[in-house]
């Protein structure tokens, strides 16, 4: 996630909302869709700014998730953990 200072309820929300989707291949960023029909069904009205904030919060969030599955677990995979 990138810095960020006195933004906290947009992380919130963020989470709220779900950081990312299901697609057909792994986790997707969030769609302009998916934030129209949040704001909808809970009768909230976010700035444009906030969802584009939202939303680079989201691809951010996805890359993160990529990078973390590439890197090499912390545990050696010689020893098991159950025996």
């Amino acid at each position: 996630m990138p810095p960020v200072s006195g933004f906290h309820g947009l992380i919130d929300l963020l989470f709220e909302i779900g950081p990312v989707l299901e697609g057909a291949m792994g986790p997707v960023r969030l769609t302009n869709e998916e934030l129209l029909a949040w704001q909808t069904n809970n009768r909230t009205r976010l700035a444009p700014w906030e969802c584009k904030f939202i939303m680079r919060l989201s691809r951010e969030y996805r890359d993160e998730m990529a990078v973390a599955g590439k890197r090499e677990p912390s545990w050696s995979p010689g020893i098991s953990r159950w025996h």
